[in-house]
């Protein structure tokens, strides 16, 4: 018979349903009708005992004694490197995790009897496999090869990642976060020798024009020594324009005065010859 449209079992009837199917695979797993019972019926600060449900251990702390009809359950602390995280219902406590360096693992929180011990990934390491909050796995972050540049660094989390240099750039050793540009060989006799790489930078040398230069310039500052020199002598041993001139000037004088001085005498000699002609007849 089929429902009615718009029609619902009560929220009621829907529970026991459910219940039903529980209890129903309860027996068929375990043959034992009070511990379905016990099972779904205990609390969520309580753990099924039988048919009893006892209270449950608080973290820290794990069951020695179920609890009975006239006494409570008896709980006593987790001993050394062993814990309990939540309440529980536990015979034993649980053991405390191990970090184990050989898989790369430093203890980042040290284990208590109410939390367990915290596991990190050792310095240059990376965590790889994880068990719910914890990691249980490292590897060593990838190591960039002369050539490359660390385009993102390693964490706890995440491995490193590399990247190739441009043409133009080289990486020496692969820790660099930026590739350095080649060198360009510059000045009158630089070459370039050797091109660069991706690793290696460009190698510059001493272009053949140099060592023949090198080579001449001797020869050439002795000839300009000898030029000097000759020059120097040269003019130490001639006259200059000024002392010739001087000379000509002073020669030009004497002659002049040379061929002037008889000219004067013999007007002397004409102005006083009739002063002389008229003293004498007075004598």
């Amino acid at each position: 018979m089929q429902p009615l449209p718009g029609w619902r079992l009560p929220w009621w009837s829907q529970e026991l349903t459910a219940n039903a199917l529980k209890l129903a695979l309860c027996l068929l797993l375990l043959g034992s009708p009070p511990c379905a019972l016990a099972q779904f019926l205990c609390r969520e600060e309580e753990y099924p005992v039988g048919t009893e449900c006892c209270p449950k251990c608080s973290p820290g702390y794990h069951v020695k004694q179920a609890c009975s009809e006239l006494t409570g359950t008896v709980c006593i602390p987790c001993p050394p490197e062993t814990y309990t995280a939540h309440p529980n219902g536990l015979s034993q406590c649980l053991p405390c995790r191990v970090c184990d360096p050989a898989l790369g693992l430093d203890t980042r929180q040290k284990c208590s009897s109410m939390q367990d011990t915290v596991c990190s990934c050792r310095q240059g390491y990376f965590c790889e496999a994880e068990d719910r909050d914890h990691c249980i796995m490292c590897l060593p972050h990838t190591i960039c090869q002369p050539g490359q540049r660390v385009q993102r660094r390693g964490t706890d989390s995440q491995d490193t990642v590399c990247a190739n240099c441009s043409l133009g750039t080289f990486s020496p050793n692969g820790t660099l976060e930026q590739c350095l540009p080649w060198t360009t060989c510059s000045g009158p006799f630089a070459v370039e020798a050797e091109r660069g790489t991706s690793s290696r930078d460009v190698s510059c040398s001493l272009s053949r024009w140099f060592y023949v230069f090198v080579s001449v310039l001797p020869a050439i500052s002795v000839v300009i020594a000898i030029s000097v020199v000759r020059r120097k002598r040269l003019s130490g041993s001639e006259p200059s324009e000024m002392a010739v001139l001087q000379r000509q000037v002073a020669e030009e004088a004497g002659e002049s005065a040379v061929t002037q001085a008889p000219k004067v005498t013999t007007v002397a000699e004409e102005e006083t010859a009739p002063v002389l002609r008229a003293m004498g007849p007075h004598r």
